[in-house]
């Protein structure tokens, strides 16, 4: 009897086991990544303040920010190594052009890719899913978030502006705060919005998930909008102070006023969100 040879269809996109992604190398990717989009943000901060002040202030950036960067980092060294397909090289290889492009929104796009590309991978490791998530909200916090933030800005720092004014129970009008002095005024700009750290609570959230492996959507409902208001709280009440001291305006919105505002909001987004993820 003659054999009969199989010519069954080969899955296109199949993984073989001739290549794999060696975690250490994604580890390495995501890493530099983050420091490429955030270089410009640390060399700024070295250069106003010097060194030692820069690193009391995180570099000015948030300390929600660097826990979850850590969280992150030490999930993608522990993953097994992933079997590469064609169509993964090629994805990978886009990653890594996007990543070490010496533009802030390149590698936050890398990092947005290489979300999406382990998402749809996640059957592939144990726990796959939670990284590809953070990934995601890192790099949501750092562009996506604030280019939707800059598509309203207008109504949003009205509301912002409402906000600082009942709270020190001063006069505005549009974006602009009468202090109480009587003679200065406070403009209410991109950078003292409280919306601008929305995003912060969402990573925070997401790296408290990530961290306790837990699942679900009825806390998130709960939790991550109480976050969400205490954020803004501790930015209302920064703001508010100034407009009712603004010869201190140097001390609350230096680097003092912004690191101590800084610990403040990082605190609050932890504690909640461990309140709301642990079992």
């Amino acid at each position: 009897m003659a054999a009969v040879a199989d010519i069954s269809p080969e899955p296109r996109d199949r993984p073989t086991t001739a290549a794999a992604l060696d975690p250490r190398v994604l580890t390495v990717l995501i890493g530099a990544a983050f420091l490429n989009a955030e270089f410009g943000n640390i060399y700024d901060s070295v250069a106003r303040w010097g060194w030692a002040t820069a690193l009391f202030a995180a570099f000015e950036i948030s300390g929600i920010v660097w826990i979850a960067v850590a969280i992150l980092l030490g999930r993608l060294a522990r993953l097994p190594a992933l079997p590469l397909s064609a169509g993964d090289v090629v994805v990978f290889a886009a990653v890594a052009a996007l990543v070490l492009y010496p533009v802030p929104q390149a590698a936050w796009a890398g990092l947005t890719l290489a979300g999406v590309w382990l998402l749809a991978r996640a059957d592939r490791a144990p726990g796959l899913r939670r990284t590809a998530s953070l990934v995601l909200a890192l790099a949501f916090a750092g562009l996506w978030g604030r280019l939707i933030f800059r598509l309203f800005l207008d109504p949003i720092l009205l509301v912002d502006t409402t906000l600082v004014a009942w709270a020190a129970g001063l006069p505005f009008n549009g974006n602009v705060i009468e202090a109480a002095d009587g003679k200065s005024v406070l403009k209410v700009l991109e950078g003292c919005s409280s919306f601008a750290n929305l995003s912060l609570a969402v990573l925070g959230w997401v790296a408290a998930r990530t961290w306790f492996g837990a699942s679900g959507w009825r806390r998130t409902l709960l939790f991550l909008p109480i976050s969400m208001a205490a954020v803004m709280a501790i930015n209302t009440t920064r703001i508010a102070l100034i407009a009712l001291h603004p010869d201190q305006y140097g001390l609350l919105h230096g680097p003092v006023g912004t690191s101590v505002a800084g610990l403040a909001t990082t605190i609050a987004i932890f504690a909640i969100s461990i309140a709301g993820n642990r079992r």
